[in-house]
């Protein structure tokens, strides 16, 4: 068979001939002999399944899926699906472009993602999560000294002192940089507060996550804290977390997550320093920005907002099944990343084949709670196969993994970077009635919150051993 992925920056748009339409369309390099052989570059040109969106200069190589029909095992002939992959989400989506800026995209936008040096990460796909206000879009700001810090946040002010405010961005953050500079007159502590007292209601026992971009330098500064406090309705301290941050400090983005103790009733976000004491010469300078807090147990992506919450929609992208599906056997391949393990999520699914419920359904997701990959058949409601691995392999958060699931009628095999489950050959019916596609979800399960990198359908049962190959062969061409 022959495996193939978009040259990069060889995107183009050309008609497809017989189709009688123009599809958005990347020019790709076919491989042939089992993902294995040398390459052999064509003028090839195919549709895309998603990016409806996508701007030009994207790296399209991790979205592409495509078929072979029967006879083409020899690679001379390919074709593809005439297919839609809609992405209905019901708010704004946050994600770095090519150059590792970051920008906000509008409702409905597949959002290929980057890190901030430009390296695609895969299409970022996450759950349902409201952004506190924390008005991170610094709105109310005013530069100068002393400057007035933005809408809703505050900055100590001490006798002797100098504070000066700078308004500023980078990449695609906005950001707020206050520099001290004199001797202060007493003991002081500099607070950097992002909400106002009592705003954000909480509870003992909710799990609060917040994050910010921070960066300090310069003299007289004795330590700095990310701190996450806990308060009563009146706005007084019970508890505070913070998490140090080493000096001088280059920017980055940093965390903490905490459990809320008894009584607490409300949470704030700030940055602390240590104790300045009295008639100290100081000259520093702190820099934040993309400050976050959301009630979770994981630090999901950099989002915008104002003064007043915002939920962001849960990310799903599918697309109705069409002749190019084959009922009675098959292959799914995923290449994925999740960035940290969520509790509240048992299931994150990856890909899912199904008639829309979890009574008929073929797909692959991840268990959070041995941190190992798996994969369903489930046809009519009950389980149909359930093949494993001796020693399953446990995946470590960050990390790039490939997984596959193989299927025909009692005959269902798994493959996790490489290594193949056993080979389930028990009384394993194929759902029937299955009408789509559905990725970043397992349907009767959970959301992902990570990126799908690259997927690809097979119109027919792998072998183990091209499994194997396929897997060797993404991992050697990321």
């Amino acid at each position: 068979m022959s495996i193939i992925t978009p040259i990069v920056g060889g995107e183009a748009v050309v008609p497809l001939g017989a189709l009688g339409r123009g599809h958005r369309t990347v020019r790709v390099r076919a491989r042939k002999g089992a993902f294995a052989g040398p390459a052999v570059e064509t003028d090839l040109y195919l549709p895309e399944w998603v990016l409806p969106d996508a701007t030009a200069g994207d790296d399209c190589r991790r979205w592409l899926s495509y078929r072979e029909p029967a006879g083409a095992g020899s690679g001379g002939v390919i074709s593809t699906p005439d297919v839609t992959l809609t992405h209905p989400r019901a708010s704004t989506r946050a994600r770095r472009n090519p150059a590792g800026v970051f920008e906000m995209l509008l409702a409905d936008v597949i959002a290929p993602d980057h890190d901030t040096a430009g390296t695609p990460l895969g299409v970022r796909l996450e759950r349902l999560v409201t952004y506190e206000r924390i008005n991170n879009l610094l709105s109310g700001a005013v530069a100068g000294s002393p400057g007035t810090p933005p809408t809703g946040h505050s900055a100590t002010a001490q006798a002797g002192l100098t504070r000066t405010i700078t308004i500023g961005s980078i990449g695609g953050i906005p950001t707020i940089a206050y520099r001290y500079v004199g001797a202060p007159a007493s003991n002081v502590q500099i607070l950097l507060q992002m909400l106002p007292t009592a705003t954000v209601a909480a509870a003992p026992g909710q799990v609060w996550t917040m994050g910010a971009y921070v960066a300090a330098s310069g003299t007289g500064l004795p330590g700095l804290g990310l701190g996450l406090w806990e308060t009563d309705a009146g706005g007084v301290l019970l508890r505070g977390t913070d998490q140090a941050i080493a000096l001088p400090a280059a920017w980055a983005r940093r965390s903490r997550t905490v459990t809320c103790g008894a009584s607490t009733t409300h949470v704030r976000m700030l940055l602390g320093s240590g104790i300045i004491v009295a008639g100290t010469p100081c000259d520093f300078e702190i820099t934040f920005g993309g400050a976050t807090l959301t009630r979770t147990s994981y630090l999901p992506s950099e989002y915008l907002v104002g003064t007043s919450a915002l939920t962001r929609a849960p990310d799903a992208a599918n697309a109705a099944l069409g002749s190019w599906f084959d009922h009675s056997r098959g292959t799914l391949l995923a290449e994925w990343a999740i960035p940290s393990p969520d509790p509240t999520a048992p299931a994150p699914g990856l890909v899912t084949i199904s008639d829309g419920t979890p009574s008929n359904r073929i797909g692959l997701y991840h268990r959070t709670a041995d941190a190992t990959s798996r994969l369903v058949v489930t046809s009519g409601g009950v389980p149909q196969a359930d093949p494993n691995w001796a020693a399953p392999p446990v995946y470590t958060y960050g990390a790039v993994r490939r997984s596959a699931v193989a299927w025909a009628t009692d005959d269902v095999q798994g493959c996790v970077d490489g290594l193949l489950s056993l080979i389930d050959t028990g009384s394993n019916a194929i759902p029937a009635g299955l009408t789509r596609l559905d990725l970043g979800v397992l349907v009767g399960g959970n959301y992902l919150d990570g990126w799908l990198r690259r997927w690809f359908y097979v119109p027919r049962r792998m072998s183990g051993a091209d499994m194997q190959a396929a897997h060797a062969w993404l991992a050697a061409n990321p």
